[in-house]
């Protein structure tokens, strides 16, 4: 994997502009802000397509996309 460099890179996105190489957690991180790309798993010998959400991707659209606070808890 590019991004952690602890794991093979499995996943490529079909959307972004060169060539990438992530393990499933790192491509969910990737595009945590490219909701909309379309990405491939090396399942053997060639690809298949995959999405996000199968990767665990949730697209927060509020608080700066992150998750609400737990009740209690406020941005100071």
């Amino acid at each position: 994997c590019e991004a952690c460099n602890e794991a093979k890179g499995v996943i490529q996105c079909k959307s972004c502009i060169r060539f990438h190489g992530w393990c499933k957690p790192c491509a969910a991180i990737v595009h945590k802000y490219l909701p909309f790309h379309w990405l491939e798993i090396l399942a053997g010998s060639c690809y298949e397509d995959i999405s996000l959400g199968e990767l665990g991707f949730i697209w927060f659209l509020g608080h700066g996309r992150e998750p609400c606070n737990p009740e209690g808890q406020h941005y100071s």
